[in-house]
């Protein structure tokens, strides 16, 4: 399998497309962002090819396959009320409705901090790729302010019971 370049990559990411499907923002036109999104793509991808085929992938996809069964939606979505809900489509539509469509496996505690939680179903839940990149860059999931790491389990935990407190 070959790669696209990096000229191509800039193209998409010029065109406001983004190949490693994660909201795009301002920084995106910029040269250091684009070659660091680039690097991480490459990585993602020969991952990926490297995981075909093998043990560790079929794990993952059978991992994925259990919580897409338990969860059947996102999680944060569904523990969010109507007032927060109104907000995230009022001001960020267009990114919730694209990346809201990708469903993904969130984990409590990272994978990078705990690799042997990384198939635990306590320590995983199911959320739309939007809710997935806010919460991972440490970002509240309605308004987008930064949080700290207690904030961040403290909306992974509720989002895995199914409620709020």
């Amino acid at each position: 399998m070959e790669f696209i370049t990096i000229t191509q990559f800039k193209t998409f990411c010029n065109n406001s497309k983004c190949l490693r499907k994660t909201l795009i923002t301002n920084k995106c036109s910029t040269e250091s962002k684009q070659i660091n999104c680039y690097n991480k793509y490459l990585k993602r991808e020969t991952n990926k090819l490297e995981l075909l085929g093998t043990n560790k992938y079929d794990e993952q996809k059978e991992f994925r396959e259990k919580i897409l069964q338990r969860d059947k939606t996102c999680r944060i979505w569904n523990i969010l009320n109507r007032e927060e809900k109104e907000f995230i489509l009022k001001n960020y539509y267009d990114e919730y409705i694209i990346y809201s469509k990708i469903l993904d496996v969130c984990h409590i505690i990272p994978r990078s901090e705990s690799p042997h939680l990384k198939f635990e179903e306590s320590n995983a839940f199911l959320g739309s790729r939007y809710f997935h990149i806010l919460i991972d860059a440490y970002k509240h999931p309605v308004y987008r302010s930064y949080i700290s790491k207690e904030e961040r389990l403290y909306w992974c935990n509720s989002a895995l019971q199914g409620v709020r407190k």
